[in-house]
């Protein structure tokens, strides 16, 4: 079994989505592109948690879409590939 990510790798890896969400809705706005690019990279954050770290990482996530105008709870198409 593959080790979770410690709560400092966890901000680490925000931090990082964070800088690549002000760089891809600058780059591709509101489109698909942007939603698989913060997806894939969300996702690789919150299949990597524990169970008891996963609602703290999907609230910070959602609060990274927020500080960047985005609604976190709308519906998206989903990525090929």
């Amino acid at each position: 079994m593959a080790a979770f990510l410690t709560r400092q790798q966890i901000k680490d890896k925000l931090k990082v989505l964070d800088r690549h969400t002000s760089f891809w809705f600058l780059e591709h706005g509101h489109n698909d592109t942007f939603w698989c690019l913060f997806a894939s990279e969300a996702d690789d954050i919150t299949e990597n948690v524990g169970p008891h770290e996963r609602d703290w990482a999907q609230e910070r996530i959602d609060a990274i879409l927020v500080t960047h105008g985005i609604n976190p709870n709308q519906d998206i198409a989903p990525c090929d590939g």
